[in-house]
């Protein structure tokens, strides 16, 4: 099928991928404008008692949390009988991998079209959310006068830390009969299985386009403006952390039997059949993944840095306003200042069944020439269904301090080494982290106990 994924095959059970980009009418259409032909070992095409194993060790760096250096079996045995007419072959492989992705992103950039203040404050078709005049002081590098061009204001940026684990395990029966020279008798079962668990941190601020107080500055390439600084202040004032798991199984079964009758010199049949599945399905009791978030609200000045060579770099100062709206900047993150915010939860269940049958034949003429033909059935069934939940808090909820035992403080010290710009003394280093199933305990028992607002009846899982 199109979203077949071949992350789910290890390499030691194929023999020999075919791909036909162009249409055969003996070759089933395929969903991705090509058709890929798995070849697997059969028995009788390597006579004889065959077995080989393998063991190896994958090193991945990159994890943060799991172990840097995981095994990997692989065997293939290969075993013919009776003067070569009977077959069995087996091949079976087992790998673990802990590995991990961090990357800063910028989810979106909003272009905008250059206007004037006058169009500004007259709302007009041109002036959208967020933009900035023509000519603002505060705008260093922007163009004077409306020009033909668009800029990019960023609307956050995100530091994200993956950590995940994977467990593949594949293996494959085959039997092979050749009663006489003519007919060759193929049956074989393949099974793989594929977990993915990911856990993710992540800490992130978000801009306000309508801040009132911005300061900004900007490089152009042609008729395209780009920040290298945009700082706003006293706006968006959550400083918004997230935790999350996410959690799925792939599960593929195929029962396959084959019959090739070379019936003479100038004729050769073909019976093939197939009977496989696809499934991905959630692998933990909160479904296919989750998140929940933190926020503390005293983030008051915002920047971001941005550059052609480097890693986008985020800043952030916090403090507190008092009764006479004063502000006093905060240097340190603090756990009583953390409280809860948003979360959602989502499940995906996703399954292709594929029955295929085909016949297929094909004559030679005395003088190189040949004709084929023959017919073929294929019935595919895909079944999907997800749901989803969210607690659309993420202004935050509770009262601070409410999770302080909970939450420990880590570092991005050293995790961006190989980016430029992963040790300018401007970005955001430390950031708070948690269990995440301590977290959800914990809501679930301030939404129950009413210190998080009127809840009808019992909070369910999930905090819905």
């Amino acid at each position: 099928g199109r979203s077949f994924d071949f992350g789910n095959i290890a390499s030691e059970g194929i023999s020999a991928v075919e791909v036909y980009k162009s249409g055969r009418a003996n070759v089933a259409t395929g969903g991705i404008g090509a058709v890929v032909n798995v070849k697997t070992s059969k028995p009788l095409e390597m006579p004889g008692t065959k077995a080989v194993f393998s063991a190896k060790g994958v090193h991945d760096p990159g994890t943060r949390a799991g172990n840097s250096v995981n095994p990997e079996f692989a065997g293939l045995f290969s075993k013919t009988f009776t003067d070569d007419k009977f077959g069995i072959a087996l091949s079976v492989s087992s790998q673990e991998r802990d590995g991990g992705v961090q990357s800063v992103t910028t989810q979106n950039f909003m272009g905008r079209n250059f206007v004037t203040q006058d169009e500004i404050d007259n709302n007009s078709a041109d002036a959208e959310w967020g933009s900035i005049a023509v000519g603002d002081a505060s705008a260093l590098g922007f163009p004077d006068e409306v020009v033909d061009g668009i800029y990019a204001i960023p609307t956050n940026i995100q530091y994200n830390l993956d950590d995940f684990r994977r467990e593949r395990i594949n293996g494959q029966l085959t039997f092979q009969w050749r009663p006489i020279e003519s007919i060759t008798g193929t049956v074989d079962y393949t099974y793989a299985e594929n977990q993915m668990n990911t856990q993710h941190q992540d800490l992130s601020a978000w801009f306000d386009p309508g801040c009132a107080t911005r300061e900004s500055e900007w490089v152009n390439e042609g008729n395209i403006w780009s920040p290298i600084m945009y700082r706003q202040v006293g706006c968006a004032a959550d400083n918004l952390q997230g935790v999350g798991l996410y959690a799925t199984v792939d599960e593929n079964k195929s029962l396959g039997a084959n019959m090739e009758w070379l019936v003479s010199d100038n004729l050769v049949l073909n019976f093939d059949y197939h009977d496989s599945s696809g499934e991905a399905k959630p692998n933990s009791k909160h479904g296919s993944g989750g998140s929940m978030a933190v926020a503390a609200l005293n983030r008051i000045t915002t920047s971001g840095y941005f550059s052609s060579d480097g890693m986008p770099i985020l800043e952030v100062q916090l403090g507190q306003r008092n009764s006479f709206n004063q502000i006093s900047e905060i240097s340190e993150l603090d756990v009583n200042d953390m409280q809860l915010s948003g979360s959602s939860f989502g499940s995906f269940n996703n399954r292709m069944d594929v029955q295929q049958f085909q016949f297929d034949g094909e004559y030679f003429f005395d003088k190189g020439h040949s004709i084929s033909f023959g017919f073929a059935r294929v019935e595919v069934a895909n079944r999907g269904q997800s749901k989803g939940v969210a607690r659309n808090a993420w202004s935050g909820v509770g009262t601070p301090g409410d999770i302080a035992d909970l939450l420990r403080i880590d570092t991005m010290a050293g995790i961006f080494d190989s980016l430029p710009g992963s040790n300018d003394p401007r970005q955001v280093m430390n950031f708070f982290t948690w269990d995440f199933q301590e977290l959800i305990d914990r809501a679930e028992q301030l939404l129950r106990d009413g210190s998080h607002g009127d809840v009808v009846g019992d909070g369910g899982p999930c905090l819905t």
